[in-house]
């Protein structure tokens, strides 16, 4: 699973990370490695660990934390057996440093072995198919020789990662988050669930208030959230302070295998929302009924 979050104001961490369960309402018990990233004035702050998130004490301390951001790049991975172990190398969300600022990245889905040339400028320091697709997306936007897109229109830099991800694609299914100082790009290669949160006069159940907005975007949907909106299938979206900006078609189709355990996931989301009963009619049509469509 990975998630992100894009706001006009600092959002109360602990908001979001309680919205991190499976669709069973659990905090996946299955997970092997779990780790998210914050922005704290022009740094990232990353956490992770090798281990469960379920009971982990690291996280339940994060949830009582007072924190704050305004973009936040999560990550969880599950496993079969919550045994198997799992290199901390390999955890996500990975991070390299562009135009002297942070780029911050998770990705989902099944990815073959890109084989990059390790004498690049971006190399991954351990085995994870997320890395090494982060490498070879900024290996490629490198070559362009590009200004900061960071406190401008983000047009080249979208243009140049968009190209980038088209020849990823070609390897898998590449949904991933990307945060670059207070942009969030994501890629949508089957399609990622959105929810979409403006408050102009009371404070939400995502911590928001005065008219100020916030998005967030993940592979599952949020168990207790009330509209699950999808981005569209092939789409790289550009957010800023919780408003989309910019968005750009990648071409490419998702592998079928991919694409099969995402509709087993939509599956299992409905079956587990009926078992723990906290599904309704209306629930179960939002689920599959709702498209975002941008203005």
């Amino acid at each position: 699973m990975i998630l992100g979050m894009s706001a006009s104001a600092d959002v109360d961490l602990k908001t979001i990370l309680d919205l991190v369960r499976n669709p069973g309402g659990e905090l996946f018990p299955e997970s092997r490695g779990w780790g998210f990233a914050i922005r704290q004035d022009t740094a990232s702050r990353i956490i992770r660990e090798d281990s469960p998130v379920h009971g982990n004490p690291t996280f339940s301390a994060w949830q009582g934390r007072r924190a704050a951001t305004d973009v936040l790049c999560l990550e969880i991975i599950e496993g079969v057996d919550n045994r198997e172990s799992i290199s901390f190398a390999d955890v996500g969300p990975f991070e390299r440093e562009l135009w002297g600022a942070p780029v911050v990245f998770a990705q989902s889905g099944y990815l073959s072995t890109l084989e990059l040339d390790l004498n690049q400028r971006f190399s991954p320091k351990g085995k994870s198919a997320a890395e090494e697709a982060l490498c070879f997306l900024l290996n490629e936007v490198s070559k362009r020789n590009l200004a900061s897109p960071i406190g401008r229109h983000p047009s080249d830099f979208l243009g140049a990662l968009g190209d980038a991800t088209t020849q990823l694609n070609q390897f898998g299914t590449t949904n991933y988050i990307m945060i670059v100082g207070d942009l969030m790009l994501v890629h949508a290669h089957l399609s990622l669930f959105c929810i979409w949160d403006t408050c102009p006069e009371t404070e939400s159940a995502t911590g928001l208030s005065g008219g100020k907005n916030q998005v967030v975007v993940s592979t599952l949907p949020l168990d207790g959230a009330n509209e699950h909106k999808r981005l569209p299938a092939n789409t790289l979206s550009v957010f800023r302070h919780g408003e989309l900006i910019a968005r750009m078609h990648t071409s490419g189709a998702a592998e079928g295998k991919a694409k099969g355990t995402m509709d087993e996931s939509a599956s299992t989301f409905l079956r587990r929302l009926t078992e723990a009963k906290i599904a309704n009619a209306d629930a179960v049509a939002r689920y599959g009924e709702h498209q975002y469509e941008s203005g």
